[in-house]
């Protein structure tokens, strides 16, 4: 038992040391720790999140030092509108997605820094690659792009927008960056929230959305709400004849 718990502290001391190398030295002392702790069942855990970091590493190195080259070649003209500030060596599995999403979207999944390669190879979730991809693509407005993640295929065939997480943090992202999608998107968005409430609510929040609030006040056939707003429309507007109609219609009465 205490040759046991001797062989644990040293795994543990390994890792620690590791961690306060440069990289390339990190992954041998990593290599080292991982070697040490394999065999023991108490420490199984352990050892694969050592594995996972390695294998983190070393396709950071990779991706690193291929940016590097672009940069300095002056190739890539999406480092010159948003430069690097941070070595990507060394951040969170998630912090590297995002990264590569920022840069290298458009990569096909056999590549070491496509998105999808590293959400595949460290088995991420639909949720976290989302949330990465999607922020990442809000700062680089491909709007289109977001509606492409989006889309979630039905039993029956056909596709429709769908959101691995609560539909409130969708728009607190792509409105986070000083920035909205355009209206079309925007709309689309919401009007692909099934829960009739939550579309009105977050509708609420963007002005260029009545559309949405309109078909929501009809929805719910709620005729003194849609006359309350109409009084706030202004007047000859597609918005304020959308929902003039929607009053004169026998579906709000």
């Amino acid at each position: 038992m205490i040759a046991l718990n001797r062989t644990e502290e040293v795994a543990l001391v390994l890792y620690s040391v590791a961690c306060k190398k440069p990289p390339n030295e990190r992954i041998v002392y990593l290599k080292k720790c991982l070697n040490s702790c394999t065999a023991i069942p108490s420490l199984q855990a352990f050892s694969k999140s050592v594995n996972e970091y390695i294998d983190l590493l070393e396709r950071q190195i990779i991706i690193e030092d291929a940016d590097e080259a672009l940069i300095k070649e002056g190739k890539n003209k999406i480092f010159q509108q948003y430069p690097k500030t941070i070595t990507l060596i060394g951040r969170p599995v998630l912090t590297t997605l995002y990264y590569s999403c920022l840069y290298h979207f458009d990569l096909p999944v056999n590549a070491y820094a496509s998105p999808l390669s590293i959400k595949e190879f460290f088995s991420m979730t639909e949720k976290q690659y989302a949330w990465m991809a999607i922020s990442a693509l809000t700062r680089l407005k491909r709007w289109n792009d977001i509606e492409r993640v989006l889309m979630s295929k039905k039993l029956l065939g056909g596709v429709k927008i769908q959101c691995p997480f609560a539909w409130r943090h969708l728009f607190t992202i792509i409105s986070s960056d000083e920035q909205q999608p355009p209206k079309e998107i925007l709309c689309k968005f919401l009007r692909a929230i099934p829960d009739v409430n939550e579309r009105q609510y977050l509708a609420n929040q963007f002005p260029e959305a009545s559309e949405v609030i309109i078909e929501c006040m009809v929805a719910q056939k709620d005729r003194i709400a849609l006359n309350e707003f109409l009084a706030r429309l202004t007047p000859h507007t597609i918005e304020f004849y959308k929902a003039l109609n929607a009053l004169n219609n026998a579906v709000c009465n």
